[in-house]
């Protein structure tokens, strides 16, 4: 699927090789706050996993229920970071959600933005019928983003997520298709 969303002065649209060059300079720009909850967001984050990453996400949302992983860019053609649905639980109508923005555009709500354009695509384009935000207990500005979206603190899970530093405890949050207004 080549998901492309625009609106509110955001282009979101999945990865492509010619992309890597600027997703090394976002991720190296970022690193210090990303990597602590992005393990995948290393010190030494290069050209080739760039271009793996933009191999693999375009590849995995071809796959049904796949990940669906977007750039976001801004209208001039800046990378300012990422959005995805991933852990598709068609069966449920569920899909979490998840963000970046790099370190130079914070402040812009640009993850917010983006958020409510992936959430409204997963809701209205893909028919889930609940998007959840699984986060860090300590990743207050995730979590900031999550309230800004509406989205209702649910529940804190003991030992959901694996990060670098180990088991972390996270708060989950929803969004529900039927208190979203279209």
């Amino acid at each position: 699927m080549d998901l492309r969303l625009h609106r509110d002065g955001l282009v979101l649209r999945p990865p492509r090789r010619h992309d890597a060059a600027a997703m090394v300079d976002a991720v190296r720009e970022s690193q210090p706050e990303i990597g602590r909850y992005l393990v995948w967001a290393t010190a030494d984050y290069g050209i080739k996993d760039a271009e793996h990453w933009c191999r693999t996400a375009t590849a995995s949302a071809a796959s049904p229920g796949g990940p669906t992983a977007l750039h976001v860019f801004d209208e001039a053609g800046g990378l300012l970071g990422g959005v995805g649905l991933h852990a598709q639980d068609l069966r449920n109508g569920k899909v979490e959600l998840g963000y970046w923005t790099r370190a130079s555009c914070r402040g812009q709500a640009v993850a917010v933005r983006a958020a409510r354009l992936m959430s409204g695509c997963a809701f209205h384009a893909m028919g889930f019928s609940r998007v959840e935000l699984i986060i860090a207990t300590d990743n207050v500005a995730s979590m900031r983003v999550a309230e800004k979206l509406g989205a209702e603190p649910e529940a804190t899970l003991k030992d959901r997520l694996r990060l670098d530093h180990g088991l972390v405890d996270a708060y989950l949050y929803a969004l529900l298709k039927r208190t979203i207004p279209r």
